[in-house]
């Protein structure tokens, strides 16, 4: 019988007097064996579940506002790669455009004020306008943060 046991696992510590038995190699080895298979079932389940992330890619820009602003003067950006979501960060505000299922979709802004957004050709061409530069994310002089992210 061993004189002592590891903390963590309680496997056999044994002195040199201690009589050593092959039952307690076997309990020790089923000590071992039970979390490393357990760990092992553990990082199976979770790359099963990561198989299909991992999907989305990100593009980063910015632009520097002209001050223009309203239907004959609209921004517009184009982009590397059909987007699912374009945020544009500034001083005053945050806008988030989205591409809709086979539609023209959302144009939010936190800016006052709201605004008409479209994907025109083949959707890499954002154009936005909004009654005031502010709103529309286009005020002189500021730069605007830009990311874009794709679902490959």
């Amino acid at each position: 019988m061993p004189s002592n046991q590891t903390p963590n696992y309680a496997l056999s510590q044994w002195e040199k007097t201690d009589r050593v038995l092959l039952e307690h190699f076997h309990s020790d080895n089923a000590k071992t064996d039970a979390p490393n298979t357990a760990e092992a079932d553990a990082r199976a389940a979770l790359s099963g579940q990561l198989a299909g992330k991992g999907n989305c890619s990100v593009y980063l820009t910015s632009y520097v506002g002209t001050g223009a602003s309203g239907y004959e003067a609209p921004n517009s950006l184009t982009l590397p790669v059909v987007p699912a979501v374009v945020f544009i960060y500034g001083y005053e505000g945050t806008a988030v455009m989205m591409q809709g299922f086979g539609k023209y979709s959302v144009l939010y802004s936190t800016a006052v004020g709201g605004g008409q957004i479209s994907w025109p050709g083949d959707g890499k061409t954002l154009s936005w306008y909004s009654g005031n530069p502010n709103s529309q994310m286009n005020m002189s002089g500021e730069t605007y943060r830009v990311v874009a992210l794709y679902i490959a």
